[in-house]
This record gives C-alpha cells, sequence and structure tokens, in this order.
C-alpha cells in the first residue's frame, strides 16, 4: 500500500505539469471546439451565461486569495507581538491555508498553541495565541469573507454567510470551499430563469380595468 501510494504521488508530480502544459497550450482550440458543438439558436444565450459564471467565479478567487493575504500579514504581525517563536512564518501559514475557509485558521491554531506551549509552559500565553486565532476567525467569518468575497462574487453578505452555513453542514470543509462558488453560478442561472419568466405569458401586465382601480394604491 505504500509503494502505490509513493507511486501514485510521484505519477502526479510528473503528469501535473504534462497534462498542464497541453491544456494551455490547445486551451483555445478546446473552447472552439465545444462552442461548436452548442445548438446554434442558444449559443449566444449560453455564452453569455457562460461568461457571466466566469466573471463571478474569478472574482470568487480574487476575494478569497485577498482575504487569505490580509489574514496572513494580521497573523504574521499578531503573534510576532505576542512574541511566538516561529509566529511571522505560522501565521503567513495559517493565512495561505485560509483559501480554504475554516482551515487555515484551524491548523495555525493547533501549530501556534503547540509552539507557546513548549516555549513557556504557561497557559496565559497559550490563551493569548489562542485568542489571536478566535478573532482572526470572527473578523473572517463575519466581516472579510461576506464583504471581500461578497462584493467579488456580486452576493449580499448573508447570502455568502447563508452558503457557508449550508455548504459546511451538509459536505464539510469541502463544502465551505464550494458553496460561494457554487452560490455564484445560481445566483446567475436564477437571474437568467426568472428574466425568462418576466417575458414569458404566464408575467403579464395588468389589463386596463384592472389597472385604474389600483391607481390610489401603492406600488412596488
Amino acid at each position: 500500500a505504500g509503494g502505490q501510494a509513493a507511486l501514485s504521488a510521484v505519477s502526479v508530480i510528473i503528469f501535473t505539469p504534462i497534462v498542464t502544459y497541453f491544456m494551455m497550450k490547445e486551451w483555445v482550440n478546446i473552447t472552439c471546439w465545444a462552442e461548436d458543438l452548442l445548438p446554434q439558436q442558444h449559443k449566444k444565450t449560453i455564452l453569455d451565461l457562460l461568461k457571466q459564471i466566469d466573471t463571478k467565479l474569478s472574482g470568487f478567487i480574487r476575494g478569497q486569495i485577498s482575504v487569505a493575504l490580509i489574514l496572513g500579514i494580521a497573523y504574521a504581525f499578531a503573534l510576532t507581538i505576542a512574541g511566538l517563536k516561529y509566529g511571522f512564518l505560522i501565521g503567513l501559514m495559517a493565512g495561505l491555508l485560509s483559501i480554504i475557509p475554516m482551515v487555515g485558521s484551524t491548523v495555525g491554531l493547533i501549530v501556534s498553541v503547540a509552539v507557546a506551549w513548549f516555549q513557556a509552559g504557561d497557559l496565559i500565553f497559550v490563551a493569548i495565541i489562542a485568542a489571536i486565532f478566535f478573532a482572526g476567525q470572527l473578523i473572517e467569518g463575519n466581516i472579510l469573507s461576506p464583504k471581500i468575497v461578497g462584493e467579488s462574487v456580486g452576493l449580499h453578505p448573508l447570502w455568502i454567510f447563508f452558503a457557508l452555513l449550508a455548504g459546511g453542514s451538509v459536505f464539510g470543509i469541502l463544502g465551505m470551499l464550494l458553496a460561494v462558488p457554487v452560490a455564484a453560478v445560481a445566483g446567475v442561472l436564477l437571474a437568467f430563469a426568472i428574466a425568462q419568466y418576466k417575458r414569458s405569458p404566464y408575467y403579464k401586465t395588468p389589463s386596463k380595468a384592472k389597472t385604474s382601480k389600483k391607481k390610489s394604491a401603492k406600488s412596488c
């Protein structure tokens, strides 16, 4: 089992750059081939939806990287000021891993608390180090991610919060990582569905008789 795992790891290390190179080299041909398979009467609509989804997903990636950078710098300086050995490196590592929600803060908390205990053996010092990560997690979950990632993706912070809760409760860490992109894609498709509904016969303007009776009523 160990030998198979080692061979799998080596094969991934060798083949991943090769596959990546050819995917980048042939990407234009692949996309042209895929576009040619789209039904011609709906091609423009499908490409427009894909472009919107691409914009949302790229915004999510940029936002998540921004959050990770902010957290990494904040953790690094906070741990260094607190006097933790290797605090700067641990903080940067925690920030880098924060690209996956909860993972960076959890790993950083465990490592930093262990280092703090072996460094000083003082429960107060350990509590201070732990409080830094708890504060960082609260700021990330309630301010940074909803504000930065939400604005990048174009979703309301409340929807970001609910998406993270739902993804985490259903699929755990993987669900939290995929929650916001999935919510962004769902938002694009839902907006398209609503636009199509409003163009359909099911969504009609009220008749003149009904409209005249409701002139005095307040409208949205």
